[in-house]
C-alpha cells in the first residue's frame, strides 16, 4: 500500500493561512520558503474571502490582513520549532533586546528576503533535507561558531581565537584579490602586508 503524501510547511501554512483569512480552498498567500524566510504571493492580493468564521464572503483581504495573522499560524502549526515569526513590515518595531534581531537584520536585504523570517528554536533545521545538517543560517551559538580554515598563499601557518562569523569568508576572499566590498557584513582575516 504506497504511503500517503506528507503535505510540505509551504502546503500546510497555505491552507492555515486560507482558513485564518476566509480564503478560497486552494489559495496560495505563501510563494515560497527558503530557509527561515518566508514570501507572500503579493499578486494574489488583494483578494476576496469566502463566507466563514471571518463574515460574509466578498470582503477584502489584503497584505496586511496576512501580516496580522501570519505570526498566531505560524506559532500554532509550528510552536516546537519556531520561537518567533518577525515580519518584515514590521521591522523598526522588532525588540532590540531579542537574540533573533541581529541574526535577522544581518541577513535583510530588501530585494530578496521575502516578508518575515522564522526564528528557529534551540536545534531545529529548517530544510528538507535533514541529512543536510546545520545550514550556519539561524542565531544560535552552535550554529554561527564556525571554524574557518584557510589554506595557500597569502596565508600563513597560525591559529587564532578572534571571532570569525560565516559573514567574514566573503570579506576576507575580496581583501585578498584586491576587491572591495562597500555594502558587505563581515571582518576581513587576510593577513596585513
Amino acid at each position: 500500500m504506497p504511503r500517503p503524501r506528507i503535505p510540505t510547511r509551504k502546503e500546510r501554512l497555505n491552507r492555515a493561512l486560507s482558513e485564518a483569512l476566509c480564503l478560497a480552498p486552494g489559495s496560495q498567500p505563501i510563494y515560497g520558503i527558503e530557509g527561515w524566510t518566508v514570501a507572500y504571493d503579493r499578486s494574489t492580493f488583494p483578494a476576496r474571502s469566502v463566507e466563514g468564521p471571518c463574515g460574509e464572503a466578498g470582503r477584502t483581504v489584503t497584505v496586511a490582513n496576512l501580516d496580522r495573522v501570519f505570526p498566531d499560524v505560524v506559532r500554532r502549526l509550528y510552536r516546537e520549532e519556531v520561537e518567533d515569526v518577525l515580519l518584515i513590515s514590521q521591522r523598526a518595531q522588532w525588540p532590540a533586546d531579542a537574540a533573533a534581531v541581529p541574526f535577522a537584520r544581518n541577513d535583510f536585504d530588501a530585494q530578496r528576503s521575502g516578508d518575515a523570517f522564522l526564528v528557529p528554536r534551540d536545534y531545529v533545521l529548517m530544510h528538507w533535507d535533514p541529512e543536510r545538517g546545520s545550514g550556519h543560517g539561524s542565531h544560535h551559538e552552535y550554529d554561527t561558531h564556525v571554524p574557518v580554515l584557510f589554506w595557500g598563499a597569502p596565508f600563513t601557518d597560525r591559529e587564532t581565537d578572534e571571532t570569525c562569523a560565516p559573514y567574514d569568508l566573503a570579506v576576507t576572499l575580496a581583501d585578498v584579490l584586491g576587491l572591495q566590498l562597500p555594502d558587505a557584513t563581515g571582518a576581513s582575516h587576510a593577513p596585513r602586508r
